[in-house]
């Protein structure tokens, strides 16, 4: 978690209690498996190039996020 602070992502965890023990150690595993510094240099260097200031990426309002199960039938493919 502590690596995750560093880059302002923690709120990866904010569902960690909704996990069962299966999906809590292969979230661990995937976070482990990212180079958090290199896609950090990756999105510093894509914003700069653009002109744009570096901004802290923030999440999306849980209002403009749905999941599979709040679609209707139609919707989900």
């Amino acid at each position: 978690m502590e690596m995750m602070k560093d880059y302002g992502q923690e709120d990866g965890f904010t569902l960690w209690e909704e996990l069962s023990v299966d999906e809590c150690n292969l979230l661990v595993k995937d976070i482990q498996g990212l180079d958090l510094l290199r896609i950090d240099q990756i999105i510093r260097c894509s914003l700069g190039s653009q002109g744009s200031p570096v901004l802290a990426i923030e999440l999306v309002p849980e209002a403009s996020v749905s999941t599979v199960e709040d679609r209707i039938p139609e919707a989900r493919e």
